[in-house]
């Protein structure tokens, strides 16, 4: 009893210590439990090295133990029926195991199992495979079982001696299975010595490496597994350093027979990544390993593979050149700058080497190279600043061929050459002085000549191809970027090619989305100014033709940050001259096309009003022009009005009414940052207030558009409500005030139950009489229209006015504006939050005092009011808040019993609102989105 009591560490001394005789006793307890099972789970079988290896894998996993923790007994149930061999053998040595611990009197627990197996193992006959096999997948099991205070250090590195002894013993003649479980086994046991103590660690470590490289690919993933968890826990800066010395004499040893065997000139066999020779398969394994330990051994022994790894590389491929790179790319990963920095030129020029001479190498190991030269010059990037440009050409012209495909290696070139230009080319290195001119010499700087020659080297790939591919058009488009202004020096002739090629391409061609998005960039670049005097517009009136007229749908998408001064100069001087010209032509389908060169130029117009450079110089002279063309010319009404809106969100920094969809996209492809076009707030302020000096005038005209060209309505409403901003309140705010009086009196002209009789005794003409009605509702209906576009710019007293102007319209018991009045409303509880809170009880009590509307325009606008509400309410909390939500869902809920089209309408308001209240946790029981369907179950 007084054994049983003791702790497990004297259990695992006391294990350890029996007589010799205790591994005779194993052998014959486990051949007569062999045959108890043998007897229970059929005939006995040969054991075969593909059977051992399945008990390796089902056995690595650590077993769940349940109550006392008897391995033998959880071995047992699990395998106990089963008819295979390796499952017979190991219950019978589990089975052992508990009768010696048994009899001697311990406890029937891991550490004591782990004690009695290591003592097994210690006297195990060699010859004996089938009992090896069972024994190793037993430590394998229980290994992982033990309480790290079971096992100390010094049987620890008793246990890791036998294991050890074991594996190195050559005349063992050990299956792949019983190896893998063994390797396991020492893993695990390396893990609990002394990591400090190299006497303890230097001979598992030895061994792990050798079982690293072995040839049986399980034994050696096992190994190179237990090899990297081992040395991630030996931090002790003593231990690092012998290891690093052992994992470099390895290396060294291995290294030698890659040099011996290197090939000047590239095999077949060595293209197809074949090695016939043993040795030759050996040294890969090393490399594998070596790729493993890189983290973990010291940054001198590190730049010694390094230097060995570039020297090995060379400018062709062979059999371990894939190695080498995946070797290349953890150096480079593990290392910091400043251990690396002696060795950059040497790995810079390697790796440009080998990529220099693609037309022998493998594609993959090319592509691998790039992207590893890429990674070098971005890690050297604050180091030696200009080093790129030296090599950046080299690696352009090597790489470029490869975009001229469809493949994936296109792509994946097109990514390494587009994140060079990105980190290494930028337009500030080719600023242009004060005192240079157009005639700027691009040999003038080193970084000059490096950007020319990737230019030209551009140029050569598109004048041979038939039309660019993506890839091509995509590595061009970043180029135009990065270089902006200056890239009209240096890729003019590209440019040129590309606009030929755009010129011959089919507008409907999927490639013409491409090219356009590259000609795009070359826009955003050098600006319509400089690209338009390469690849001018111009007419022809002789010939009645219009060159490059391609170009304009392009500039109406890519314009950004240009020059009023240049539109009014140069676009609309030739869009006057277009117009004149079309009333000397008598040839209708002439006189057609030319109006449509007329209005494509003027529709160029809201593209440089999208943040324009000169705007606080410019502004008079483009009001006034805009005021000539919305009184003379009522085809561009539209476009004025779009322009106005753009110029006034410019400065608003609101690029959501400011970038096209286009540019939008091609800002996502190419990581281009269209914030760097916007206004300061100082300048954005001076803008707006040259923007106001010259608005009233426009309004006013604008406003009359509105009012008398029902055509015109929507886009110049828009624009009004866009003035909203740089317009003085007072104004906007006396404009309505004027409007409602009008309505007022409208309302009580309709109310009037004599009005008709009055009218017609007076004027005896019912005609005129319901003329006037008419007019006046009419009147109320664009008041109100226009009212909505005034929310988002109005201030609380204009806010105030307007829900006057709503509430007037909602009570008028002939609802002649009704669904104007509820769009209003619902801009006014969306754009503005106080309302909600301020006014929440009054805008409710407004909502339930008028009779739902018929007509879906006007259902659809009062849902919109009732979603912010809800949804404003259901994320307030607040305990008398519930009522009122209640009494809003109920009328959505109603109406999904009424007509088809109003139940589709209160489907989609609940869909919104739970939209709405959607959180990254919606399953927390005080979401407001389950308050809403708690509310929703009670109304049902």
């Amino acid at each position: 009893m007084k054994r049983k009591a003791e702790s497990d560490e004297t259990v695992v001394g006391e294990a350890e210590s029996q007589e010799p005789t205790s591994g005779e006793a194993f052998a014959a307890k486990r051949k007569k439990n062999n045959k108890h099972n043998a007897a229970r789970g059929g005939p006995a079988e040969e054991v075969e090295e593909n059977n051992e290896e399945k008990e390796a894998e089902e056995h690595l996993s650590i077993l769940e133990l349940r109550g006392d923790g008897d391995v033998c007994r959880v071995l047992m149930e699990r395998y106990a029926r089963s008819s295979a061999q390796q499952h017979r053998h190991l219950c019978a040595t589990a089975a052992a195991m508990q009768s010696i611990l048994s009899e001697e009197g311990l406890p029937l627990t891991p550490p004591a199992y782990f004690a009695a197996a290591i003592t097994a193992l210690r006297d195990a006959d060699r010859w004996d495979r089938e009992g090896v096999a069972a024994l190793s997948a037993f430590l394998a099991i229980v290994l992982p079982l033990l309480p790290s205070e079971s096992l100390p250090k010094p049987r620890a590195k008793d246990a890791a001696f036998v294991i050890v002894s074991f594996l190195r013993d050559p005349s063992a003649g050990l299956s792949t299975g019983t190896l893998r479980s063994m390797v396991k086994s020492l893993g695990l046991v390396a893990l609990r010595l002394d990591l400090e103590d190299w006497s303890s660690i230097e001979l598992p470590l030895e061994t792990l490496l050798l079982f690293a490289v072995d040839k049986r690919p399980k034994v050696r993933r096992c190994a190179q597994s237990c090899l990297e968890e081992f040395s991630k826990n030996c931090r002790s800066s003593s231990i690092v350093k012998k290891t690093s010395k052992v994992v470099h004499r390895m290396h060294r040893k291995y290294i030698a027979l890659v040099k011996n065997s290197y090939s000047i000139e590239p095999t077949n066999a060595a293209l197809n990544n074949t090695t016939s020779k043993p040795e030759h398969l050996e040294a890969l394994r090393m490399l594998n390993v070596l790729n493993t330990m890189l983290p973990y051994i010291s940054d001198k022994i590190r730049m010694k593979i390094l230097s060995d790894s570039y020297e090995l590389l060379g400018c062709h491929f062979s059999w371990p050149t894939r190695h080498i790179l995946r070797i290349f790319e953890a150096l480079l990963e593990q290392s910091d700058v400043e251990v690396l920095v002696p060795k950059a030129e040497n790995v810079i020029s390697a790796l440009t080497s080998y990529v220099s001479s693609a037309e022998k190498n493998p594609v993959d190991t090319i592509v691998s190279a790039s992207s590893l030269l890429k990674n070098v010059l971005r890690k050297f990037g604050d180091v030696f600043p200009t080093m790129w440009i030296r090599y950046l050409p080299l690696v352009f012209t090597s790489l470029i061929g490869y975009l001229g495909s469809d493949s994936d290696t296109s792509k994946l070139v097109a990514d390494i050459l587009k994140e060079l230009i990105n980190f290494h080319i930028n337009q500030s290195l080719f600023r242009l002085g004060k005192g240079q001119s157009d005639n700027y010499k691009i040999e003038s700087s080193p970084e000059a000549a490096a950007v020319a020659s990737i230019c030209s080297v551009s140029d050569k790939m598109l004048k041979k191809c038939i039309f660019p591919t993506e890839h091509m058009l995509e590595v061009m488009s970043v180029l135009f970027l990065k270089l902006g202004g200056s890239s009209i020096f240096f890729m003019k002739e590209i440019l040129l090619r590309l606009a030929q090629f755009a010129l011959n391409v089919d507008e409907e061609k999927p490639k013409m989305k491409h090219l356009e998005q590259c000609l795009g960039a070359a826009v955003i670049a050098v600006g319509p100014e400089k690209l338009l005097s390469l690849v001018p517009i111009a007419i022809d009136m002789d010939k009645s033709t219009f060159s490059n007229s391609w170009i304009i749908p392009i500039l109406k998408k890519y314009v950004v940050g240009a020059s009023l001064q240049y539109f009014m100069d140069s676009i609309a001087p030739l869009a006057k001259y277009i117009q004149e010209s079309c009333k000397k032509v008598k040839k209708e389908s002439i006189r057609k096309s030319l109006q449509s060169c007329f209005h494509s130029l003027w529709d160029l117009l809201p593209a440089f009003c999208r943040y324009p450079i000169d705007i606080s110089e410019k502004i008079e002279s483009l009001s006034l022009l805009c005021v000539v063309v919305l009184k003379e010319e009522p085809s561009l009404h539209e476009i004025i009005a779009s322009a106005l809106q753009v110029l006034v969100h410019s400065n608003r920094d609101d690029i959501r009414h400011c970038v096209d969809e286009p540019m939008s996209i091609f800002s996502q492809n190419f990581d281009m940052e269209f914030r760097s076009f916007c206004y300061s707030r100082e300048v954005a302020s001076k803008n707006m207030k040259a923007l106001a000096s010259r608005s009233m005038e426009l309004f006013q005209i604008l406003k009359d558009i509105f009012f008398d060209s029902p055509d015109k309505r929507e886009c110049t409403k828009d624009a009004l409500g866009s003035l909203g901003f740089i317009i003085p309140s007072e104004y906007i705010r006396n404009f309505f005030l004027s409007e409602l009086k009008i309505v007022e009196n409208s309302s009580i002209l309709t109310d009037s139950e004599s009005l008709y009789d009055h009218v017609q005794e007076e004027n005896r003409r019912v005609g005129e009489a319901k003329a006037v009605l008419e007019k006046n509702e009419e009147r109320s209906r664009l008041v109100m229209e226009l009212a909505s576009s005034f929310v988002e710019a109005a201030d609380t007293d204009l806010t105030n006015i307007i829900f006057d102007l709503v509430r007037s319209s909602l009570l008028d018991i002939n609802g002649v504006c009704q669904c104007e009045a509820y769009l209003t409303l619902s801009r006014i509880l969306k754009e503005k939050d106080f309302y909600n809170s301020a006014q929440l009880d009054e805008v409710i009590e407004l909502l339930f005092s008028v009779k739902p509307p018929v007509d879906a325009s006007s259902l659809k606008n009062r849902f919109l009011c009732f979603d912010s509400l809800l949804v404003y309410i259901l994320k307030s909390h607040a305990a008398d808040m519930n009522t009122k939500a209640f009494f809003i869902l109920n009328e959505i809920l109603l109406t999904l019993k009424s007509k088809k089209e109003s139940r589709k309408l209160a489907y989609d308001s609940l869909i919104t609102i739970s939209a709405k209240l959607k959180t990254p946790d919606p399953d927390n029981a005080d979401s407001d989105l389950l308050r809403l369907f708690s509310m929703v179950g009670h109304n049902l």
